[in-house]
């Protein structure tokens, strides 16, 4: 079967296989587009599912823009002549685009289209400029005028054509005046155009040096189009850069929240100066009868369908909560210790994750730093120091009880900090689960006596397959012991325990408000 069968419509399971591998490789993308005008009809909408994530520069920015001007209707573009007095014909390309490229975009960015507008109105409408830069109201102007040709581009969708799968609406005070803002539900028909959006970023960028409060113009537009987007979003992230208390604003992020029904991802980035949002997230009062945090209210609202949490120890205490309010169905839990932690909440945690397969312990300690693991009666603490641990036999009876709270279906355990050999000998011996891999990041010293006992291990619960190690450690360990712990399990070497349980399930385009603000020029 020659390269064309394959890309043959009847094949479209091999169709898939190809462009999903192929799909963030832009060179190669390309290059396919390159070989004749079957392979380009093909590739190109693949590269143009979402071509903000290949543009990195202002000036490839600039070339995007003025490709969707050229993707606009004949009667748009005669007005555009009309009331902006421009030449399209002029513009660096053929006056007809050769695809409707807009129509095979999957993964709308706001940002990009709101940037680029304003560069390309920078050089191709308003010429006069004013100390070498373009006079702002000229922009603005021109902005508020064109933003209705290029929302109806993308929103106008009379005939289905435009369904997108992601939506990445950040708004930025840098770039949006009131009257420039792009506003998706003043447009015709827009809400047939998001009712299959199930992952959606929303992040702002507020500095506040205007005395307009932009932010509750936005909050307004956002809460216009939040049920229209609500009900099948799996994936939200959002992010928040402001220098200002935003209590309104931060109260309607967690009542959008808390309408998700089909959630499987939240990430919450916020990068606020003060911690703001923090404070108001954890002090707002959700409930008539209670002051429970967002958090916690989350937890509760996504028990059934949530299967991997990433937190930090602060927020154990919520976790031992709703546990006793309902079953947490968590698959994968990643628990990041900041400061001493309680055993015995971690022990009465674990007990209750019944369907737990993947635990990693970390710290937040930098990995230069040794980081020991020490047992008391009341608390599980990581020190920072080369002092031995203590080993004392109620130590051990201490990390026996612990080794026995965690649960029997985990199958994968990663520590980054540092557990004595004997330790590590109770954790496999003494614990319920039938383990099957081990990753040990840290300043581990792997001797072959320690080796031997995961060989034991193997031997005896004929269940562990691989140990993960940082890879100057292979040097310590004997060619024979290597070579016979091999005919067991796998020894492979350790990347970082930071690495997501899954892929993520959105990946930012360098113009994404989740990626660190680009130096931005005031229009």
């Amino acid at each position: 079967m020659d390269i064309y069968s394959i890309l043959d419509p009847r094949y479209a399971e091999c169709h898939d296989i190809i462009t999903n591998y192929l799909q963030d490789d832009l060179n190669t993308l390309y290059s396919c587009i390159l070989v004749n005008r079957r392979f380009c009809r093909i590739f190109i909408p693949i590269l143009w599912k979402n071509p903000f994530k290949f543009i990195k520069s202002q000036e490839k920015l600039l070339e995007f823009f003025n490709t969707i001007i050229h993707c606009l209707e004949i009667n748009d573009k005669q007005l555009l002549i009309k009331e902006k007095l421009i030449k399209i014909q002029d513009l660096p390309t053929t006056t007809k685009a050769y695809f409707e490229y807009n129509k095979f975009i999957k993964e709308f960015e706001l940002n990009p289209i709101q940037k680029g507008m304003r560069l390309w109105i920078t050089k191709y409408i308003t010429k006069t400029t004013i100390d070498g830069k373009a006079s702002t109201r000229r922009i603005k102007n021109s902005v508020t005028i064109i933003n209705k040709y290029i929302g109806k581009l993308f929103f106008n969708n009379e005939k289905n054509e435009n369904q997108y799968e992601t939506i990445n609406i950040h708004y930025t005070d840098l770039l949006s005046g009131p009257n420039t803002l792009f506003n998706i539900y003043e447009l015709n028909n827009y809400e047939k155009s998001l009712i299959k959006v199930n992952k959606l970023t929303l992040s702002f960028f507020h500095k506040n040096i205007t005395t307009t409060n932009l932010l509750s113009i936005m909050i307004r537009n956002f809460l216009l189009i939040q049920n229209i987007l609500s009900p099948n979003i799996q994936h939200l992230q959002i992010s928040i850069d402001t220098t200002k208390q935003h209590s309104e604003f931060t109260l309607s992020l967690i009542k959008f929240i808390k309408l998700q029904n089909n959630l499987k991802s939240l990430l919450i980035s916020p990068f606020c100066k003060k911690d703001y949002f923090y404070r108001d997230i954890l002090n707002l009062n959700l409930q008539t009868d209670s002051t429970c945090s967002l958090f916690k209210q989350i937890l509760l609202s996504s028990s059934d369908n949530l299967k991997s949490l990433k937190i930090r120890d602060i927020y154990c205490s919520f976790i031992k909560e709703v546990q006793q309010l309902c079953n947490l169905n968590l698959t994968h839990f990643h628990l990041i210790i900041t400061k001493e932690l309680k055993l015995v909440d971690l022990m009465i945690m674990l007990k209750n994750f019944h369907h737990l397969v993947h635990l990693k312990l970390s710290s937040t300690f930098s990995s230069q730093q040794l980081k020991r693991l020490s047992i008391t009666s009341s608390s599980l603490r990581l020190s920072i120091n080369s002092s031995p641990l203590n080993n004392d036999h109620q130590s051990e009876n201490i990390f026996k009880l612990f080794s026995q709270s965690f649960p029997p279906s985990l199958k994968i355990l990663e520590i980054d900090f540092l557990i004595s050999e004997n330790y590590l000998q109770i954790l496999l011996f003494e614990s319920k689960f039938n383990l099957q891999c081990l990753k040990l990041y840290g300043c581990y010293t792997l001797e072959n006596t320690l080796l031997r006992s995961f060989i034991n291990y193997q031997k005896r619960n004929n269940c562990f397959k691989e140990l993960g190690i940082d890879h100057y450690l292979l040097f310590n360990l004997s060619e024979r012991s290597l070579k016979e712990a091999q005919n067991y399990f796998r020894i492979t070497k350790n990347t970082s325990i930071d690495v997501p349980f899954y892929d993520i399930p959105i990946k930012n385009s360098p113009w994404s408000g989740c990626c660190n603000e680009r130096k931005t020029t005031d229009y």
